[in-house]
């Protein structure tokens, strides 16, 4: 077995940066997977408790992981690996997507007063009204 010109063989040694990391909706998070390990180790990326998406993400020869555009469901655990001959080592990193500070959607109160003391309150969410009371 054969590692690179004057250095020891070792096995693998991953760490992540950063464990976790919190982004918001449409925000790009980024993590790097830093190895050591002689020969030198074959690193990947995975999804635990699920598959890595196509098209947003991206990984590089140096460790790196970028989740473009994420979104709630791209939270979750992520797995670096690196694999030699003389073995295996793996972290896990955390990856938390927040949705915007935004309302969702609009809600208007309309209240309406009778005469004789008769009350009306309709809600309306979004421009469709969705509650109507009468008292």
């Amino acid at each position: 077995m054969k590692g690179d010109p004057g250095g020891s063989i070792s096995s693998p040694e991953v760490t992540v940066s950063p464990v976790s990391q919190t982004v918001t909706e449409n925000q790009t998070a980024t993590f790097n997977c830093s190895v050591r390990g002689n020969p030198r180790p074959t690193v990947t990326w995975s999804r635990v408790n699920g598959s890595l998406m196509t098209g947003r993400l991206a990984t590089d020869q140096n460790g790196g992981l970028e989740i473009t555009k994420s979104t709630f469901s791209d939270s979750g655990d992520y797995m670096c690996t690196a694999v030699n001959a003389l073995g295996r080592d793996e972290k896990s990193a955390k990856l938390l997507v927040e949705g915007k500070n935004e309302p969702c959607f609009n809600l208007y109160l309309y209240l309406f007063f009778f005469v004789a003391s008769n009350l009306a309150l309709s809600i309306y969410a979004s421009n469709f009204k969705i509650a109507q009371f009468k008292y």
